[in-house]
C-alpha cells in the first residue's frame, strides 16, 4: 500500500492526523479511516502532505495533527473476537458517495468506497473484518495477510432512516437474486445501485 495511493482518501475532508503508537508504529487518520505506516521511517504531517502531492500553496488549507492513537480501537493485528466478513459484489451510491456493502452474521455494514481504494494493491491477500470497539460499535480492519493495514469507521445507517432502509433493500435483492440460477443472480449481484436519499427507493443501477 502506497502512501501515494491514500492521498484520495483524505482530500476531501483535508484532515490528516499522524498518530504515534506506544511501540513507536505510526497510523495516518482523519477520524473516519486510519492508515498503517509500518516499515516506514517516522514522518510528520507535513511530509506525508508531500507524498500525497499537496503543493505548498496549498497546504495552509489542511488541519493537521500529530498524537497517539485513539484508545477506543483496538490495532493490533490480532484481537479476540473478529469476525470475518463477506463483501458483496455491489454497491450503494447514497448522497453522492458510493459504499461497498460486507455483511457478517445477518449485519450489514457500509464502507465508503474511497477508503478501501489504497487497499487494493495486494488484493489477492486483502482480507476483513469486524472488530468490536470499546464504545460497543463496529469497526472495519483490513488486512493483508495477518498484518492490520487499515481500521476504517463504516457509515452508522441505524442514524438515517433512509439509508438504513436502502441497505436493507439492496441487500435484500442480492439475497434473494443469489438464490435464483442463470444470468439473472449474477445481473442483480452487480453494479452500483442508486438510491433516493429521502426514501431509501431504489431507483436503478450503474454497471
Amino acid at each position: 500500500m502506497k502512501i501515494s495511493r491514500i492521498a484520495g482518501a483524505f482530500k476531501p475532508s483535508k484532515l490528516l492526523t499522524v498518530h504515534t503508537a506506544v511501540d513507536g508504529e505510526q497510523w495516518i487518520g482523519n477520524g473516519r479511516a486510519f492508515y498503517s505506516l509500518r516499515g516506514m521511517p517516522p514522518l510528520s504531517p507535513a511530509v506525508v502532505l508531500t507524498f500525497f502531492d499537496i503543493p505548498p500553496s496549498k497546504q495552509d488549507k489542511w488541519t493537521l495533527g500529530e498524537e497517539g492513537l485513539p484508545s477506543y480501537v483496538n490495532f493490533s493485528d490480532n484481537a479476540r473476537g473478529d469476525r470475518a466478513l463477506d463483501e458483496c459484489t455491489l454497491s450503494v451510491n447514497w448522497n453522492g458517495n458510493t459504499f461497498i456493502l460486507m455483511t457478517c452474521d445477518n449485519s450489514i455494514y457500509a464502507v465508503d468506497v474511497n477508503y478501501l481504494k489504497p487497499l487494493f494493491d495486494d488484493p489477492d491477500y486483502l482480507y476483513f473484518f469486524a472488530r468490536r470497539a470499546e464504545s460497543g460499535d463496529v469497526v472495519i480492519v483490513a488486512k493483508v495477510a495477518l498484518e492490520v493495514k487499515a481500521v476504517i469507521i463504516p457509515a452508522q445507517p441505524q442514524r438515517h432512516e433512509a439509508f438504513n432502509m436502502a441497505l436493507a433493500r439492496v441487500y435484500n435483492k442480492f439475497r434473494l437474486a443469489a438464490m435464483q440460477e442463470g444470468a439473472a443472480a449474477a445481473e442483480l449481484g452487480d453494479g452500483v445501485y442508486m438510491v433516493n436519499k429521502g426514501t431509501g427507493e431504489i431507483l436503478g443501477t450503474e454497471v
